[in-house]
């Protein structure tokens, strides 16, 4: 288990790394396209284009916040519990969680394969969009998986208490 968490936790570091990247793209494009309004020269398929990869650097990161445990938790009555509850309680959440984001994989494979039998395409540059759903999907099925180790570790930490 040990070295699939490893492969898992770099994977997620590196997902996380293109999308810091993507929000930086969309940040320079968007700058770039405000300027070039201003002398008149527009940049074509920026709609497109920030859309796509605000969409794709959105759930690159998802994974990554999983693994830090950066997500919001609320734990004003959970925190007088006992440490073996508060495990319990912990693992019930992540159970939840994993199938909520086996969903949200599964839903995006099918609406891929979908966008790719229909011929989607994005309105200005005709990007196909399974691409970007696709994508999506990945990193679903990835944040999937980080919840799944966060699982495992919280129940042997129900087991050892």
């Amino acid at each position: 288990m040990l070295f699939i968490e490893k492969i898992f936790r770099w994977l997620a570091m590196k997902m996380n790394q293109v999308g810091m990247i993507g929000v930086t793209f969309v940040m320079l494009l968007t700058c770039s396209d405000i300027i070039g309004r201003i002398f008149y020269i527009p940049i074509q398929g920026v709609y497109d284009l920030v859309g796509i990869v605000t969409g794709l650097a959105i759930s690159f990161t998802v994974p990554y916040t999983i693994l830090t445990r950066g997500n919001v938790v609320v734990t004003l009555i959970v925190d007088r519990f006992q440490k073996k509850y508060q495990y319990i309680i912990e693992s019930i959440t992540l159970f939840l969680s994993i199938l909520l984001f086996a969903a949200i994989a599964w839903e995006t494979a099918i609406g891929s394969i979908t966008s790719k039998r229909a011929g989607e395409v994005s309105l200005t540059l005709g990007i196909p969009m399974y691409y970007l759903i696709s994508g999506i999907t990945f990193a679903f099925a990835i944040a999937c998986l980080m919840l799944l180790i966060n699982f495992i570790n919280t129940i042997k930490k129900v087991v050892m208490k």
